[in-house]
């Protein structure tokens, strides 16, 4: 059974992307306080990292009402899980920097937490640890880099420092869905749950997809080498598969003489309903899968060791032009 064309995704993407241009081009316009050349290249070279909390967006889970799947709307608590993140900043431009990221977490769904009959009825669900690369252009929206010093250099009294900016970028998941089994989480991709490479079946997926993170974030200053920030983005994938639901039920019997119990099982475990997952049936939706991440994390300045030597070197060259 072949899948109508994913335009649905496809289109919302157009529009975040639409989006993502018009705010990025309307930053110039945006108020900045830049109060020398200065400031914003002493904020060139940063690293940071933190961590947070994922929720999937795809067939599986969701929140526990009646509503849009693939969205935000659709969280729900206890279909979050965890992420962590390591990245490094380079700031080429006042309003462009380009990031770094490494990014490790959990995705997981369960269809019983949905009040939705079908999917409570299908009774699917998942885990899946994922690790995520990916490289993305930063575009400040709003900054604030006002130094208040007292002399020459950078001797701050006070220093008043806020940023806030959106990103697109390109990135590479790497993914694992596994379900429970006699109390085991086992791989689902060795299962062949849709009948993947057997006759009739569909191509077996892979387990690593292309993904466009697309996200706005803000840091604010904790001392003067050390910021704060928080970041929401929107990951979409190029899979179908992160839950290892994406096209139509496959014969148990077949399943199960071909790969095993665990496979017929875990392919169909609805437990009520039956008659309407029949092979052939569909066991997920055309739409791509992606998540959705919301993270806190500490940026440390690593452009000079210090910014006492900067002064210094501001102070010698003064030195040397009065001599």
């Amino acid at each position: 059974m072949n899948k109508s064309p994913r335009t649905p995704l496809f289109s919302h993407t157009l529009l975040h992307l639409i989006c993502f241009l018009v705010i990025s081009f309307g930053a110039k316009a945006q108020h900045t306080n830049f109060n020398t050349q200065t400031n914003w290249a002493l904020n060139k070279k940063e690293i940071f990292w933190g961590g947070g909390i994922t929720q999937f967006t795809g067939d599986l889970g969701g929140r526990n009402k009646l509503g849009p799947d693939h969205r935000l709307p659709d969280l729900a608590f206890p279909s979050t899980s965890w992420c962590g993140l390591f990245a490094y900043r380079y700031r080429f431009h006042p309003h462009i920097a380009t990031v770094s990221k490494i990014q490790v977490g959990r995705l997981q769904g369960n269809d019983a937490l949905k009040v939705d009959e079908y999917q409570n009825s299908r009774n699917l669900h998942f885990r899946s640890n994922f690790v995520e690369l990916s490289q993305r252009i930063d575009v400040i929206l709003l900054v604030n880099e006002k130094f208040s010093c007292g002399g020459y250099g950078l001797r701050r009294r006070k220093m008043k420092y806020y940023q806030l900016y959106t990103y697109l970028g390109l990135g590479l998941l790497m993914f694992d869905p596994q379900a429970e089994y006699n109390n085991n989480w086992v791989s689902l991709h060795a299962l062949r749950t849709e009948g993947q490479g057997l006759a009739g079946g569909p191509k077996q997926y892979r387990r690593v997809t292309a993904t466009v993170p697309l996200g706005i974030g803000f840091n604010h200053e904790i001392s003067r080498m050390w910021k704060i920030g928080v970041e929401l983005e929107h990951v979409f994938s190029f899979s179908d598969y992160l839950d290892d639901a994406g096209g139509v039920y496959y014969d148990p019997t077949v399943l199960a003489a071909e790969i095993g119990t665990e496979s017929a099982a875990l392919s169909n475990p609805a437990v009520q309903n039956q008659d309407w997952f029949a092979p052939g049936a569909k066991r997920g939706d055309v739409r791509l899968d992606g998540f959705f991440a919301f993270t806190l994390h500490i940026k440390r300045n690593i452009t000079y060791k210090n910014y006492r030597g900067i002064r210094r070197s501001e102070e010698r060259k003064k030195t040397k032009k009065e001599d």
